[in-house]
C-alpha cells in the first residue's frame, strides 16, 4: 500500500488550536514558545483561524482565544458520535466501560 503524505500547514494549525484550548488567552509570544514555530507563520496562522472564526483575538490585551464556534464543532462531533457511532460495549479506560455511555454522561468529552 502507498504512503499517504500529511498536509504540514495543517498539523501546525491544529498544533496552535491544541495549545490555545491548552493555554487560553496567549499572546503571540506565549505561543511562539509553545509552538515553536515562526512568528510570521503563526501570525499568518492566527489570522486564518479568525477569518475562519476558529480563534478569537483581544486587540486591547493581545490575547488569543479558541472561539465558541470550535467548542460548538466539538460538541455537535460529540452528538454525532455517541449517537451514530459509538459501539456498544466497547471498554474504554477513560470511560471504565462503554464507550457510549461515556459520551452520553459528559457532553465534553470530545471537547476535552
Amino acid at each position: 500500500m502507498a504512503t499517504v503524505k500529511t498536509v504540514r500547514a495543517l498539523a501546525r494549525g491544529l498544533q496552535v488550536l491544541e495549545q490555545l484550548r491548552m493555554h487560553p488567552g496567549s499572546t503571540l509570544s506565549e505561543l511562539n514558545a509553545l509552538c515553536k514555530l515562526p512568528k510570521a507563520t503563526l501570525l499568518r496562522m492566527l489570522r486564518t483561524l479568525e477569518q475562519r472564526e476558529w480563534v478569537y483575538c483581544s486587540l486591547a490585551q493581545g490575547t488569543y482565544w479558541v472561539s465558541a464556534r470550535l467548542r460548538e464543532f466539538g460538541q455537535e462531533i460529540h452528538r454525532i458520535y455517541a449517537r451514530n457511532l459509538a459501539p456498544e460495549g466497547i471498554a474504554s479506560s477513560s470511560a471504565g466501560g462503554n464507550v457510549r455511555a461515556a459520551f452520553d454522561n459528559n457532553p465534553d468529552t470530545f471537547w476535552m
